[in-house]
């Protein structure tokens, strides 16, 4: 049974996971826009290829989900298998395996929460290298719109002098 609820808990993980690559994908489109807006090619090219990267993650990320629901599921049905099994006319064995059960639930809560904090410190951890990169993108971006303004106020001095 533990190793089910590892198997769930990779699942949310999963799921979590694609909602981040979505919103990341939709972050990176919106950048590509931008910088086509602006005029800069360079920098929309650069955008795109990283929205195309996380349209890649995303598609690996659907397929993992798929597989781990289909190996849950599989995995439930093996379980109640064996238990059908094991307890199969002996109830006095059935009661005792249900109170294991509970005394276990709590370590099982204790580890689920141990995987959450690990696994929140591990998003933490990618989320601030990925608003640094962010952070450098704008900042292109800000400085490449202030060359092209630049560029157009000296045009038009230029055309007013000449």
């Amino acid at each position: 049974k533990q190793a089910l609820a590892n198997a769930m808990a990779v699942e949310i993980q999963l799921n979590k996971d694609l909602n981040t690559a979505r919103e990341s994908h939709d972050s990176w489109q919106k950048r590509t826009q931008l910088a086509r807006t602006a005029g800069n090619e360079e920098l929309a090219a650069q955008a795109e290829l990283r929205a195309a990267q996380w349209q890649d993650a995303i598609n690996d990320l659907e397929i993992k989900i798929l597989e781990q629901k289909d190996f849950i599921a599989n995995f439930k049905k093996d379980i109640s298998k064996i238990e059908a099994r094991r307890f199969s006319g002996n109830p006095g064995l059935c009661e005792a395996a249900k109170a294991m059960d509970q005394a276990g639930s709590a370590f099982e809560a204790i580890e689920r929460l141990e995987g959450k904090v690990l696994s929140s410190e591990a998003m933490a951890e990618l989320s601030s290298k990925e608003h640094e990169k962010d952070r450098k993108l704008e900042e292109l971006s800000k400085n490449e719109a202030l060359e092209n303004e630049l560029a157009t106020l000296k045009a038009s001095i230029k055309k007013k002098e000449d």
